[in-house]
């Protein structure tokens, strides 16, 4: 019997079978490690990317790109050759659409600024298109500072559009989802970016009409704690004597640690509840070292750092709460001394990579190797001159 033919596919601009496996990679694959699993079980970011990109050829491009790039990585995890004629022909289809994708964006960007009428809907296709490139460098490994100038870029997107809402809260849209993916990143990466090129502004999530939790951190003030916490850090270093606690530093300290303390939110699943208080503890370890500027032996950082690893050790390592979890892993893994404490953050970054595949979870890792090899080599050390190795080095990890 003669085989049958393809239907055509669904989506304009999906065309081989190779094109439509990177689409379905990124609608039920990829799209599902960027948020938590909503109770609609409507994914918000493939919600607000795909139906847009169906009118866009940039924005389907780059759809494509980062599907490819964790598709990849997922068949490299698999044992896959990169010989391997299906191993080559998604790296090429990679390329073809990063290719189209960053050319067709850069005209965007540019019309965007070229003083002509533009709707609010070309503004959140270029948000999703700048986000997206964010991602490609995150799931990539995130070395290259890439992903810093995407946020950057971003970063203004957001604020056009907030101007032109003409609000500081908008509706549950593809625009508002963006916004919260895009406030998630920018709050973790106050943590390793010593340069930041969009600190100056402080964004809320957006207020939404849905009660799910798009992301752990962003929505249930966590991250804006952790914010408070770096400008605080940032204040410090202004002082004539930063190593002894300064009265401004103990004030704001204060304050800081009587919200981390009273700090609590509703989290619908409990393994959400786990990472969320592996966050408070990583707050906590933030805000001490911050204030006293404190060597890594210190017995209070040791002893939050037990407090949050015994939460980390229960975090399962097939659940979606895990896609918020590396900005304490890192945390905890900076305050680490012992080899038992460095092996449990090094199995919990272990199975997260495994079962994501997503780059920046490695770049993570061989950071926090390098820091440990330094501090094995010295008596004891400053908590943060881990920034210092970060500066040296050019490794700035995003912890998204």
């Amino acid at each position: 019997m003669t085989p049958r033919p393809s239907l055509p596919s669904l989506i304009n601009g999906v065309h081989t079978p190779t094109e439509r496996r990177l689409y379905n990679h990124f609608s039920q694959v990829l799209s599902q490690l960027l948020v938590l699993q909503t109770s609609n079980q409507c994914n918000p970011i493939a919600a607000a990317i795909l139906p847009l990109s169906t009118a866009d050829k940039g924005l389907l491009s780059l759809v494509m790109t980062v599907s490819a790039a964790h598709l990849l990585k997922l068949l490299f995890l698999g044992g896959h050759s990169i010989e391997n004629p299906e191993y080559v022909e998604v790296q090429r289809l990679k390329w073809k659409f990063f290719g189209q994708g960053t050319r067709i964006h850069g005209q965007r960007i540019q019309e965007l600024y070229a003083d002509k009428p533009v709707s609010n809907k070309q503004y959140t296709i270029a948000l999703a298109s700048t986000m997206l490139l964010c991602q490609y460098n995150t799931g990539e490994g995130g070395f290259d500072g890439g992903w810093k100038m995407h946020l950057g870029a971003a970063h203004e997107l957001v604020k056009c559009l907030k101007r032109r809402s003409g609000a500081s809260n908008v509706t549950f849209s593809s625009a508002a989802v963006l916004e919260d993916w895009f406030l998630y990143h920018q709050l973790i990466s106050k943590v390793t970016d010593q340069n930041p090129l969009c600190h100056a502004d402080h964004f809320e999530a957006s207020s939404n009409p849905s009660s799910d939790l798009l992301l752990i951190g962003s929505q249930d003030g966590l991250l804006s704690i952790v914010g408070r916490i770096m400008d605080l850090k940032t204040q410090i270093l202004l002082d004539d004597d930063p190593s002894v606690p300064s009265y401004l530093g103990l004030t704001f300290g204060l304050e800081i640690s009587v919200d981390l303390e009273a700090w609590d939110y509703q989290y619908p699943t409990q393994q959400q509840r786990v990472v969320g208080e592996c966050y408070r503890w990583a707050a906590f370890i933030l805000l001490y070292a911050t204030v006293y500027q404190c060597q890594l032996l210190d017995d209070k950082i040791q002893t939050a750092l037990e407090g949050g690893l015994t939460y980390l050790d229960d975090l399962c390592d097939t659940d979606h709460a895990q896609i918020c979890a590396l900005f304490p892993m890192f945390i905890f893994g900076v305050s680490a001394v012992s080899r038992r404490d460095r092996d449990r953050v090094r199995e919990k970054m272990d199975a997260y990579y495994k079962w994501s595949g997503l780059g920046n979870i490695i770049e993570a890792k061989t950071f926090l190797e390098l820091w440990w090899e330094q501090c094995d080599q010295a008596e004891d050390r400053n908590w943060w001159q881990w920034h210092a190795l970060a500066s040296e080095t050019a490794l700035q990890p995003i912890l998204t």
